[in-house]
């Protein structure tokens, strides 16, 4: 985290409790996303210092587990541990200074067993085991059933070497682990692994299968209820890394206990949430429990078709869960133009962005940029920041549509992570981001939704990585959307013609007619739109030009 003013400090503790006492009844029940976005937007608006937008929400956060008694991971300065214990015990009362003590005791404990081990001979063990555990692990894939992935992508950045590995358990929120500590255990840790939202009601449906998960299971299982934001079981071996002689022993002890551990507890995790009640039950389902598994769509076709209108008929239709096939017809039907209504909660879940030649990476997943204080820092493209929305609620689908995204170079605008928008590699693999290096995935509740012109010459040389990925549909104008009668019929000798001469992907589409009300709005339509319009087809036609402007002229 950057250097931090200690008035800053203060200037964000006073808007925290300015803000919790105004909503002191619901405050308790806020979700984190809220409090923090909603305290960021006072201070950014206030303008009264200069915040990297990283910092600020972590600050924020971090008051938000002190209050609730839960672990931070963010490091704070010595200043602010002194100022915020000392306020909020002053501000809030017994409990919540209690709660406040217990949460910096937990983040100290957390930092002080992951610096226990932090020399550089341990940084280079880190970096020679694990990728041996996760080979030996890959090696007896036969062992476990087919759906849990074991291709995960392991970190070797030189700063931080990971002392995990991490593998997803199906269900958003829960992993399975493979550890080595000084921390919570001494030694070697396989673990079940519990975070995010319902993470204390997911568990105490796991505690109600205590007594036959610890027969099942044979050894002694470790239940840690009391671990700030989170929750694990686990099973330990003492034993300690600088043993390398002792290695092969210690991997194929995690490697049985990993399996074990996958086979006893799958069948609990594939059911932990029944009976427990979501947030926003009554909203849009969880990404990837949606209906909808389609997650990458291009709407296509020529221009005036409806192609931005559908698209929001689209993302309508996904909110209200019809299936798959009902909105595909309905959207190449082409057949209605009743315009949506978004709530500003939906709105606030749509970016939309066009791609462009000079659009890169940089702007998209993340580079360097210049920031307020003339330096230079890395910053989250759109894409990467959607992303990281989407992955912090999952009972909500979020949206990123792209216009002409033929226009973009695609494979240097999604990078490495063109194979990560596929469908079945959502919250399954992970990679390494080049300039953060930190591990990156897609979430399946993010719909990705491009549009492009079927006229533009760029759609021949799409990119195959694009074609494969996305599902294309075509839509074609309907001239029975048009009201005056002399357009209607217009449009179909045009598009007639069209169609005969430069085939239907040049076809004209209805909305250039559908606000026609009369004969003078007929005649500035044809003359400062489609004219032009047909120019622009037939250049270097002559021919064909008269011939398709003689239809005007009737």
């Amino acid at each position: 985290m950057a250097q931090i003013a200690n008035e800053q400090i203060i200037d964000v503790y006073e808007k925290f409790k300015q803000y919790s006492f105004k909503n002191e009844k619901e405050f308790p029940s806020l979700k984190q996303k809220k409090i923090t976005s909603d305290i960021v937007a006072l201070i950014k608006n206030e303008k009264k210092f200069i915040w990297n937008d990283t910092s600020l929400s972590d600050y924020i956060n971090n008051l938000v587990y002190m209050v609730r008694g839960e672990q931070f991971a963010r490091t704070i300065n010595a200043f602010a541990e002194t100022y915020l214990i000392d306020s909020i015990c002053k501000d809030f009362g017994p409990q919540i200074c209690e709660n406040a003590k217990k949460s910096l005791a937990l983040h100290k404990e957390y930092y002080r067993s992951l610096n226990n081990d932090n020399t550089k001979n341990s940084k280079k063990l880190y970096k020679e085991f694990f990728p041996q555990l996760l080979q030996a692990i890959q090696q007896r894939r036969d062992a476990f059933d087919s759906t849990f992935n074991i291709d995960i992508t392991y970190n070797t950045q030189e700063q931080r070497p990971r002392h995990y590995l991490s593998f997803r358990a199906g269900k958003s929120n829960i992993s399975y682990g493979c550890v080595y500590t000084k921390g919570y255990a001494k030694g070697f840790v396989v673990e079940l692994y519990l975070d995010g939202d319902n993470y204390k009601e997911r568990f105490e449906k796991l505690l109600t299968y205590k007594n036959e998960i610890d027969n099942a299971y044979e050894e002694t299982l470790t239940w840690q209820e009391d671990t700030g934001s989170a929750r694990r079981v686990f099973v330990s071996f003492e034993g300690n890394i600088e043993n390398r002689e002792e290695w092969e022993s210690y991997i194929n002890w995690q490697v049985e206990n990993l399996i074990k551990f996958r086979r006893i507890f799958q069948s609990y995790i594939d059911t932990i949430d029944e009976g427990i009640t979501l947030f926003n039950t009554q909203k849009t389902p969880k990404g990837n429990e949606t209906m909808f598994k389609i997650k990458n769509i291009i709407l296509f076709g020529s221009p005036g078709v409806g192609k931005t209108h559908n698209t929001n008929q689209l993302i309508s239709f996904i909110e209200k869960r019809l299936p798959e096939n009902k909105i595909f017809d309905a959207i190449t039907l082409n057949n209605s133009y009743q315009r949506e209504k978004f709530d500003a909660g939906l709105v606030s879940r749509i970016n939309f962005i066009t791609f462009h030649q000079n659009f890169g990476y940089e702007d998209f997943i993340e580079g360097f940029r210049p920031n307020e204080k003339g330096t230079i820092e890395l910053q989250d493209g759109i894409f990467k920041s959607i992303c990281q929305e989407a992955r912090e609620n999952r009972d909500e689908n979020y949206y990123l549509v792209i216009d002409e995204i033929n226009r973009g170079n695609i494979s240097k605008i999604f990078g490495e992570l063109i194979t990560l928008i596929e469908e079945d590699k959502r919250d399954v693999i992970e990679v390494v981001l080049p300039y953060s290096k930190k591990l990156f995935t897609i979430p399946s509740n993010l719909f990705i939704i491009g549009t492009m012109n079927s006229t533009d010459k760029s759609i021949a040389l799409i990119d195959i990585a694009l074609r494969r990925r996305f599902t294309f549909v075509k839509m074609k104008p309907n001239d029975e959307l048009i009201n005056h009668p002399k357009s209607k019929e217009l449009l179909k000798a045009l598009n007639q013609k069209i169609t005969e001469k430069l085939g239907e992907d040049y076809q004209i589409g209805h909305s250039y007619f559908m606000k026609i009300e009369n004969d003078a709005d007929f005649s500035f339509v044809i003359k400062y739109k489609i004219k032009p319009l047909l120019e622009e087809y037939f250049y270097g036609d002559t021919d064909g030009l008269s011939d398709v402007l003689s239809l005007l002229e009737q």
